[in-house]
């Protein structure tokens, strides 16, 4: 019973709308005889009813009618959910499900649709390819736990340990391949997209400690792919991403310094810090302690409460197996320096 109300209000909700929309959609197929419309199905999203039945678009992404398949995808949002919510608290957990099925719903409508088209008009996928299940929410929860805990290690079975980081990856990859030996179909359409945007969601817009995004190197596009093959997709996803925010599809995120002192990613270049790791501590969360320090910097400095020069300002890693980062300031000074200069920002490397 403790273990229950340990789990938040949040996580609760997901479980128990994920399992009455589940039983009920499988309790339809039972005793619902089949008609073309669908009907015997009503909560999963079909292409050729998406008008009329627009509630699927919300609803199929909940919607699991495989028994074993729906007691692993129910324990997963169990585990996920408990610890997302503990960390991005009950209303970003809502928004972050919300958003990951329905869109994960719309591009797989979409992509079925263009099959329909290249398929020289074969009605079975307009009427009777039924698009749904939990699995584009499990995938985006991987991303999730790539973006929160890279460095975790995940035994499998006590034969294999697996990097958290490397998990989306690894689910993008073998369900690309159970898709072209034809075993699934909507299934991988919806790890796909799911796995994507919450990519984008996370990367571009939830908010981190304050600061829009994660920019840290542990959770750039090319973090997704084997680092031999950084030479050709870093400037393929950078490119596309300099076009995706000149169209004002994705935001550009300000640098908390001039471009003089950025990274090709965008990140800071902190020449005064030691080269030996931080204790206790993982690279990804020591870089973006290191961001969020100087942005708190910057805006001390341009509201001037710090009077000090540029020049005699140095970032130090925390010590005593602490994550963070210092600011060593000397004595005020009776002159205000800034220490962002006001170059216009440049195109972002995502």
């Amino acid at each position: 019973m403790q273990q229950i109300v340990s789990v938040g209000l949040g996580t609760r909700g997901l479980l128990a709308v994920a399992a009455a929309l589940s039983v009920l959609s499988i309790l339809f197929r039972a005793t619902v005889k089949e008609t073309l419309d669908g009907w015997n199905r009503p909560f999963e999203a079909v292409v050729g009813f998406l008008v009329s039945r627009a509630w699927t678009y919300i609803t199929a992404g909940f919607v699991e009618t495989n028994p074993f398949l729906l007691v692993f995808c129910l324990g997963s949002i169990l585990l996920a959910g408990r610890y997302f919510e503990r960390v991005w608290g009950t209303q970003e957990l809502l928004k972050f499900a919300l958003l990951v099925n329905t869109a994960s719903v719309v591009l797989s409508t979409v992509t079925v649709f263009f099959e329909f088209v290249a398929s020289q008009q074969n009605e079975d996928l307009l009427y009777k390819t039924y698009i749904g299940g939990m699995l584009g929410l499990l995938a985006s929860f991987l991303v999730a736990f790539k973006q929160a805990v890279p460095e975790h290690a995940l035994s499998i079975m006590g034969l294999v340990s697996v990097r958290v980081k490397n998990l989306p990856s690894i689910a993008f990859v073998v369900f690309l391949v159970l898709r072209i030996v034809r075993v699934v179909h909507v299934h991988a359409f919806m790890v796909f997209y799911g796995t994507i945007v919450s990519w984008i969601y996370i990367r571009f817009f939830k908010n981190h400690d304050g600061m829009q995004g994660d920019r840290s190197e542990s959770f750039s596009f090319g973090s997704f792919f084997p680092s031999s093959t950084h030479r050709v997709i870093v400037p393929i996803s950078n490119s596309t991403f300099n076009l995706l925010v000149s169209l004002k599809l994705l935001p550009k995120l300000p640098p908390s310094l001039p471009q003089s002192q950025l990274d090709s990613n965008g990140d800071p270049i902190l020449r005064s810090y030691s080269p030996k790791p931080l204790p206790g501590s993982d690279s990804a969360e020591a870089e973006r302690r290191r961001a969020i320090a100087l942005k708190a910097l910057d805006m001390r400095m341009k509201e001037g409460s710090l009077g000090v020069p540029a020049s005699s300002i140095t970032i130090e890693k925390g010590g005593s197996g602490q994550g963070g980062s210092r600011i060593a300031t000397p004595a005020r000074s009776a002159t205000p320096s800034r220490f962002v200069g006001d170059a216009d920002d440049g195109g972002e490397d995502e």
